[in-house]
């Protein structure tokens, strides 16, 4: 049985070797989404695309839990979309931070994060 354990958000900076993200103050919008390959996070991922317009976001960033193709999780082409995969939440904040600048271009540019995932419970 999962639970949800921790709802985590990220913020790293990147600029000063903290273990804090600075959200931006520009009117672009960049969602990151964590759990993008569940049915939350899917449907998220999908609504954040089109909703209030198509506009709204300048970048989406998608982890999902394994390797997934944008054409395999029925994700509509969108240049805007970023899938990656390969963030394991159980090692160190240090080393999430480093896979998060690995794998989400610009990542000093989120404006939103959504956390959608479930962990085991930890005892």
């Amino acid at each position: 049985m999962h639970h949800l354990t921790v709802t985590m958000a990220f913020y790293f900076d990147t600029t000063n070797n903290n273990k804090y993200l600075r959200m931006t103050t520009t009117n672009e919008k960049h969602a990151l989404i964590l759990g993008a390959s569940g049915i939350s996070g899917w449907a998220l991922l999908n609504q954040v695309r089109t909703y209030p317009s198509k506009t709204s976001f300048t970048r989406i960033s998608a982890q999902t839990n394994r390797p997934l193709s944008k054409k395999d999780a029925l994700i509509p082409d969108d240049d805007r979309i970023n899938l990656f995969n390969g963030v394991d939440f159980t090692k160190s904040v240090e080393e999430v931070k480093k896979l998060f600048q690995e794998k989400v271009k610009e990542i000093d540019t989120v404006t939103h994060v959504y956390f959608t995932g479930t962990s085991p419970e930890v005892t």
